[in-house]
């Protein structure tokens, strides 16, 4: 989403006060005696606007005219940044201190507003001249809202009506009272809802947000896991090709596998809206699937479906379930868009067998089934020589297994490299999200950083929602010396994976660390070593970061921990010449900062 202009902030707003938080619009932050926040730009002109208009009922329409300026939103941005106001001012949306919720309506600022003058004195915006207002007008009703309307004509019309009938002052009055019970008791709970369900969690996206949970095996025999987790496998990539779709990651939504959690607290906890559940029965050549389509904030069901079908013809049902999900979100696809979502890499039921099979495996990432992965994608291709998603998959496990040093079963390192190159020609042909991210880090191995970056980007526009496909581009961008868009990346990946924080974590760490962020780089990297304690990267920069901020204790606790894992996997000894291939900078000065905080716990050069 392009950011446009905010009308609501400006560079002659004055700081005011709300309660005991001093707001400083100019610095994008809020503070009280003992804290410090900082204020995204957007939320913190929703709440300059909010005071602006104190005590006055300010609709969606005039947030989203005023704060929002010529851009398209949705009701979830305004609820989002609601959402994330109240959280910095530590306010609760069903008892609130400072913004009051007005059914059907739109929202009000209730705290005192006190705006800092020059000279340290306050005064209150009613006091405050033309500048309280934008453009020195005084608030008016949206006269675009009915509801306002009604509300801005009501005294007019009450005097119009004064002589006409005479209504008892305390039936009235338990009238207004029932009818102000009724709509609390009605309409307060859909918004509390809908601005709590990521409250001190996750904010709900600006796109319809969707989680597709692992389909349940109903087979009789459990070893049918692959091909239930292979389906549900295909659905996400499938939508991750929506750029109208904000897609949980696959290894987030897998995190629920065999477990039957409330859909509300998976809404709670990944941040979205929709969650679609399922359940598949294979019995000799015919499959029966259910699907169900939830809105995970209500726990109530929008569609669902039976398929009873032959194995030949799964790939039909995928594009059914694909077109009536789509039917149910009100998304309308480009056609480029549609013909990409249903193309089938193949169409042979035994190949994308195999290939399921080999899946399963793949995700396990032991050395062992790595292997085994390899003997079922070589059947796939077998059977269809032209699998492009099988190269692909190929392709990921010799490169996982060159970077591992998994090449037991080769003659020589190299020959893990000429096989990934190989697979990975004919992936190309037709390429997927692993396809792009195996040759983005080829790339990037090679110090080919320019290829990398465009290899990546290419992945992030075809693959909006695949977090595997930012974390290439996070990658790319570090070591081709742009760690600011890299943060950014890797920030965006760990939303769209939020139950498998590690990859991401390390990347945003490594980005801080190219900033010479050092404290939030070591504090970030900590993060990603208490999510994988078993790769030693990251405990390499952070003992790194260690030892530029002079924390000699904590580092020499963590290159303990380092040689330890070097030993056990028979790795030669931690030295500064060895770790270039790790750290394959376009920029030599940013391999020396990690060679630098090692060199200063004296590891030794060679």
């Amino acid at each position: 989403m392009t950011s446009g202009p905010v009308n609501a902030v400006s560079e002659t707003v004055r700081p005011f006060t709300l309660r005991s938080w001093l707001v400083e619009p100019e610095l994008g932050q809020i503070s009280s005696a003992s804290d410090v926040k900082r204020v995204e730009p957007r939320v913190m002109a929703l709440l300059v606007y909010l005071a602006q208009r104190h005590g006055d009922v300010v609709s969606r329409r005039d947030l989203e005219a005023n704060v929002w300026t010529g851009m398209v939103v949705t009701d979830d941005a305004v609820t989002n940044a609601v959402i994330k106001l109240r959280k910095a001012l530590v306010d609760n949306a069903r008892q609130p201190q400072y913004i009051e919720t007005i059914p059907k309506r739109g929202y009000r600022l209730i705290a005192p507003v006190e705006f800092v003058g020059r000279d340290g004195a306050g005064d209150r915006p009613d006091s405050a001249g033309p500048e309280s207002h934008p453009a020195g007008k005084q608030p008016q009703p949206d006269r675009q809202d009915p509801e306002v309307q009604h509300a801005a004509d009501a005294p007019g019309q009450k005097r119009a009506d004064a002589g006409k009938h005479r209504i008892s002052i305390p039936l009235v009055a338990g009238i207004v009272f029932l009818l102000a019970a009724f709509a609390a008791f009605v309409f307060l709970p859909v918004l509390d809802d809908r601005e709590n369900v990521a409250e001190g969690m996750l904010s709900l996206p600006d796109r319809p947000s969707l989680a597709v949970l692992p389909f349940e095996n109903l087979s009789a025999d459990p070893a049918e896991d692959y091909f239930s987790d292979g389906l549900t496998d295909d659905l996400i990539t499938d939508l991750s090709q929506l750029p109208e779709l904000f897609l949980i990651s696959r290894h987030s939504s897998f995190s629920y596998k065999g477990k039957t959690p409330d859909p509300r607290d998976v809404g709670r906890e990944l941040g979205i809206r929709y969650l679609v559940v399922g359940s598949v029965r294979r019995a000799g050549s015919t499959v029966r699937i259910n699907v169900r389509l939830l809105d995970a904030m209500r726990g109530e069901q929008l569609w669902a479906d039976r398929f009873d079908r032959d194995t030949s013809d799964l790939f039909a049902v995928q594009d059914q379930i694909n077109s009536q999900i789509f039917a149910a979100l009100s998304l309308k696809l480009s056609p480029s868009t549609a013909r990409r979502v249903s193309y089938r890499s193949t169409t042979n039921p035994s190949a994308y067998d195999a290939y399921l099979k080999g899946m399963s495996h793949f995700w396990r990432a032991t050395a062992d089934d790595f292997d085994q992965a390899v003997d079922y994608f070589d059947q796939a291709i077998e059977i269809d020589p032209d699998y492009t998603d099988a190269y692909a998959a190929l392709a990921a496990v010799h490169w996982q297994a060159y970077k591992r040093g998994w090449y037991r079963n080769q003659s020589w390192i190299g020959l893990s490299w000429e096989k990934t190159m190989n697979a990975l020609d004919k992936a190309l042909r037709r390429p997927s999200a692993l396809a792009y991210f195996v040759e983005s880090s080829t790339y990037t191995t090679n110090q080919r950083h320019d290829q990398a970056v465009e290899r990546a980007r290419k992945a992030v526009d075809e693959f909006p929602n695949d977090a595997f496909a930012h974390l290439a581009l996070a990658d790319a961008l570090s070591f081709s010396g742009e760690p600011q868009k890299a943060r950014m990346s890797a920030e965006t990946g760990l939303r769209l994976d939020p139950r498998w924080p590690y990859p991401y974590l390390f990347a945003l760490g490594r980005a801080q660390f190219e900033m010479d962020q050092m404290e939030d780089a070591a504090a970030t990297l900590v993060k990603a070593i208490q999510e994988n304690d078993a790769d030693v990267v990251p405990r390499m920069l952070l003992v790194s970061a260690l030892g530029h901020l002079g924390r000699e204790a904590e580092a020499r606790q963590q290159l303990d921990e380092l040689r330890v894992l070097y030993q056990r996997n028979r790795v030669r000894r931690l030295n500064l010449r060895d770790i270039a291939p790790i750290w394959p900078y376009r920029d030599p000065e940013d391999l020396q900062r990690v060679r630098q905080g090692l060199r200063l716990l004296a590891v030794p050069e060679w």
